[in-house]
């Protein structure tokens, strides 16, 4: 369950799934960001702390939702290092940690399979 935690702050520190998650109050998570977090404003993972810091309350719909999520990215993720492990070595070498963001920044820089994968839409 832990895991299931880590991953939605994971997926909620981003400013897309943050705002679409506000914006739209059919996402599970809605109600649990409008009771804890409405306060703050987005970017520096501000939402994710928020959430993370009241774990234990959110809501279980948006705990599963979390997981759903975690899952479906954890296998982009997988299909993208596979994909792009040549041009990651290549244009991504600085900073290890950060490939995948880093091949999206220079997504213009890499092959055409690793640019196919990377245009793959991500769920929110």
């Amino acid at each position: 369950m832990k895991f299931a935690i880590f991953a939605l702050c994971l997926l909620l520190s981003t400013q897309g799934f943050a705002k679409n998650t506000i914006k739209n109050k059919t996402k599970p998570c809605a109600p649990d960001y409008k009771k804890f977090c409405s306060f703050l404003e987005l970017g520096d993972s501000r939402i994710k702390d928020c959430l993370k810091e009241h774990e234990k309350e959110l809501t279980p719909a948006c705990r599963a939702f979390g997981l759903r999520l975690s899952q479906e990215n954890e296998k982009r993720i997988t299909l993208i290092a596979n994909t792009c492990h040549e041009d990651a070595k290549k244009l991504c070498a600085e900073n290890p940690k950060m490939k995948i963001k880093c091949l999206i920044e220079k997504k213009e820089l890499t092959s055409q399979k690793c640019q196919a994968v990377l245009k793959t839409p991500r769920r929110e």
